[in-house]
């Protein structure tokens, strides 16, 4: 169903400087893994009890009874694969943030303590000009040196802070791809990955299909179909916010 079952540890970090909330992904991954025992015990439980209310139960109506189940679990059985792998994403994606905001918080530290000024939200300073002239006297020599050093540090720090946003942008931009190719896979019309249970009816409820029942569960993130006229740019998702 998925690979992990639960949220994992993040590295401990005390700012956001590279951007998303990352506790909240990881809070939210954890409410999603939540889910599943609970869809997937009382699942379980209801298979039970319609096993065995049928064992003595025959005719047209059993069957249909039992089919209806059938369908019924197995969009249950979807809508938790769905979740589990939207919890894995954003699990992943906290795990990664952290990471990267913790390195460069830690880059920050040594910075500040070689001089360098670190911005409230972590943007480093200018890098100071050219070397200053001719060092005659040892105060002259010294603040050459001082300067070559200031400079070191601050375009060192510029270096690690360009790096580590433009690494979360692309931890980003991995995970909102992997959440519409999950999308894409429930949707019906496409060859989903789990057609067989998701392009069929959800159960008893006459023209619900599992992939509704997936969609609502992920608040109907579903892509939208391309406008031909807007031309391969994809539409916008509610989770590019939170991303």
């Amino acid at each position: 169903m998925t690979a992990k079952g639960s949220a994992s540890p993040l590295a401990s970090f005390a700012a956001q400087w590279v951007g998303a909330d990352i506790r909240g992904l990881h809070a939210l991954a954890a409410t999603l893994y939540g889910y599943l025992p609970e869809i997937t015990g009382v699942t379980a439980t209801l298979s039970q009890e319609v096993s065995q209310l049928s064992q003595g139960w025959r005719g047209p109506a059993a069957s249909a009874f039992s089919a209806a189940w059938s369908r019924d679990a197995a969009a249950a059985e979807a809508l938790a694969v769905v979740i589990g792998q939207t919890a894995d994403v954003l699990d992943d994606l906290a795990v990664r943030l952290a990471t990267i905001e913790k390195t460069l918080e830690e880059q920050a530290y040594v910075a500040a303590r070689y001089g360098v000024r670190i911005g409230a939200d972590g943007r480093p300073p200018p890098v100071p000009g050219g070397p200053p002239g001719d060092a005659a006297t040892a105060s002259e020599r010294h603040r050459v040196e001082r300067h070559r050093v200031d400079k070191y540090w601050a375009r060192t720090y510029r270096q690690a802070y360009d790096r580590a946003i433009a690494d979360a942008r692309q931890a980003r931009d991995q995970a909102a791809g992997r959440l519409r190719d999950l999308c894409a896979t429930a949707a019906p019309g496409r060859e989903p990955l789990l057609r067989q249970v998701l392009g069929g009816p959800a159960g008893s409820i006459a023209g619900v299909t599992a992939t509704a029942v997936a969609q609502a569960g992920l608040g109907n993130l579903t892509a939208d179909p391309p406008d031909d006229a807007a031309g391969d740019h994809p539409a916008g998702h509610p989770w590019d916010s939170l991303l």
